[in-house]
Order: structure tokens, then sequence, then C-alpha cells
């Protein structure tokens, strides 16, 4: 003889599975949150100090050689520098972008993994290397493992780990310190 199971025994079942797809909404608004907080635009200012708007927002100000980070969230975003020069991205969840604030502006990475976590490296001779430099002056994704300041680097990494600190100068300057930098080789 076989024993029927109760119809009661299956409301734990059907409960769980309402729970599961309630926290699956639930969660893919903090996902939606989360994403739009953390895709973001950065723009560096190499030259003099420019405005930026964002999407049609009020202009801000962003000082010569600094960096200004930006929310946007998923999808396409203009800026406008100095009210003139249109710049559009278009960025995913959670993407990064870094976007010139002038023509003429390039990008490069200081490979600072010896220099700042190896034990020969913090006392041995010379500095980080360049390395990962970018020779048109063009939005692009932001690279993984790089930072913007010595504040967001981390306070140890594995060994191995390629840890770099982006820069920004007008590009005929970044030929002219690469090939000094070769040269005290």
């Amino acid at each position: 003889m076989s024993a029927k199971r109760p119809a009661l025994d299956r409301v734990p079942i059907l409960a769980g599975a309402l729970a599961l797809l309630a926290g699956t909404s639930l969660g893919c608004g903090w996902i939606d949150k989360a994403a739009a907080e953390e895709t973001k635009v950065v723009v560096f200012s190499a030259g003099p100090a420019t405005s930026i708007a964002v999407d049609g927002g009020e202009a801000v100000e962003l000082s010569a050689g600094k960096f200004r980070s930006f929310a946007v969230g998923p999808g396409e975003h203009e800026l406008v520098f100095d009210g003139e020069r249109e710049v559009r991205v278009t960025l995913e969840a959670f993407d990064r972008w870094v976007v010139p604030s002038v023509e003429g502006q390039c990008f490069f990475s200081i490979d600072v993994g010896s220099s700042h976590y190896s034990a020969d490296g913090k006392n041995g001779l010379g500095g980080p290397g360049i390395s990962n430099r970018r020779t048109e002056s063009e939005a692009f994704k932001f690279p993984a493992n790089t930072y913007l300041t010595e504040k967001e680097l981390p306070d140890s990494v594995s060994s191995g780990t390629l840890v770099y600190m982006l820069r920004s100068l007008p590009c005929e300057q970044i030929d002219e310190l690469q090939s000094g930098l070769e040269a005290s080789k």
C-alpha cells in the first residue's frame, strides 16, 4: 500500500519558492542601485581648468591637473567640456570609463607592483616604470587593477599581482618623460 503525501506537505515548498522569487526581485533592485552608483565616468584635466556638464546637467569646474568621478549609471552619456567639445560614451553596469578633458591628452599607467609591494622594490633605486601608454586622446574603459590615488592602493597584494596608477599628461610630455626614464636605466 502506498502512502499518499498530504497536500499540506507541499506548503513549505511553495512558500520557499515564493520567498526565493521575492528575494530575487528585491535583490535586483539592490543590484540596479549598485550599478547606478558604481558605473562611473572619470574625467582628468591635463591642461588648464575646465568645466564639464554631464548629460545636460549643470557644469562643474575641474581644476588643472585634477580628476573627478561622476556616477552616471549604465547607458549612453554625453559630456560637454567648456560648453563646446562633446564626448559620448556608452557604459554597461559597473563600467568605469576615462574621458580626456582636452584634445592631445594622453594617459599612461605606472606599474607600482614592485615599487610599492615587493621587499626589494621598496629599497631599490629608481621608481615605477611607465606601461600601458595610450597614444590616442579618446575615452577608454578604466583598466583593471588600476587606481587613481595612493590612498586607493590596497594595503597588500598577492605575489605577482599587477598594480597600476593611472596618470595623464599632454601626449608630447609623455614622450619626454618616457625617454628620460629610459635614459636613466
